[in-house]
C-alpha cells in the first residue's frame, strides 16, 4: 500500500514538473515593432501546401512576446486565406535577434479548413 501511494505521489510530481512547458509567464508582450513586422512579414506570401497562393488575407492578427533579449515567439494568425480547402491559418513562430534583426527559426504551422472540407478548428491535418 505505501509503495502504491509512494508510485502515485511520485507520478503526480512528474506531471506537474512538466506542466508549464509553453509558459506564458516567462513570456513578456511586446510593442517591438520590428519584432511584430518580421512576424508579419512571414505571411506577405500565404503558401498552401506547396504553393502561393494568389491574393491577400482578408485580416492578419500578431501577437509577439519576447522571452529575452534575444529571443521572441509570435502567433500569426491568417484570416480569409484565399483558398478553396483552408480557410486560415495559425503560425506559431520562434524568432531570434541575429545582427540586430529579428529572424523566425521555427514556424508552427496549423490551418482550419472551409466547411465540408475537413477539420474546423486549428490543425496540422491537410484540408480536402
Amino acid at each position: 500500500m505505501r509503495r502504491m501511494l509512494l508510485t502515485g505521489c511520485l507520478l503526480a510530481a512528474v506531471a506537474a514538473a512538466g506542466c508549464g512547458g509553453d509558459d506564458k509567464a516567462s513570456c513578456e508582450p511586446s510593442d517591438d515593432a520590428a519584432l511584430t513586422a518580421a512576424a508579419r512579414k512571414h505571411v506577405d506570401t500565404i503558401v498552401v501546401g506547396a504553393k502561393a497562393v494568389e491574393g491577400g488575407a482578408q485580416r492578419v492578427t500578431v501577437d509577439a512576446c519576447r522571452t529575452s533579449d534575444e529571443d521572441a515567439n509570435a502567433t500569426v494568425t491568417v484570416f480569409g486565406v484565399p483558398d478553396d480547402s483552408v480557410r486560415d491559418q495559425r503560425h506559431r513562430l520562434t524568432l531570434e535577434r541575429k545582427d540586430g534583426a529579428w529572424v523566425i527559426v521555427r514556424d508552427l504551422d496549423t490551418q482550419r479548413c472551409h466547411k465540408g472540407r475537413g477539420h474546423q478548428d486549428f490543425s496540422s491535418l491537410r484540408c480536402v
